[in-house]
């Protein structure tokens, strides 16, 4: 992977995770609200996976954001 990529996805993940903070959420009460798998939402966080368009559509409900607000960077 190139740095670029690696860069974006790191920003994802760190972003997925500050707004599952914020809410006072766990990666397993994110996992259940969300209906993915702890491993995924894990996976997400550290920046070693994408999710798929349905998934940041689904984590993006279960914190209670549009799906843009994840794609924000800081």
């Amino acid at each position: 992977m190139n740095k670029a990529k690696a860069k974006n996805l790191a920003l994802f993940g760190r972003r997925v995770a500050e707004l599952r903070t914020e809410r006072h959420m766990t990666q397993e009460q994110l996992a259940e609200a969300s209906g993915l798998s702890y491993r995924t939402v894990v996976s997400v966080e550290v920046g070693i996976r994408w999710c798929t368009l349905d998934s940041l559509h689904k984590l993006a409900k279960a914190l209670k954001v549009k799906p843009m607000e994840l794609l924000r960077n800081q």
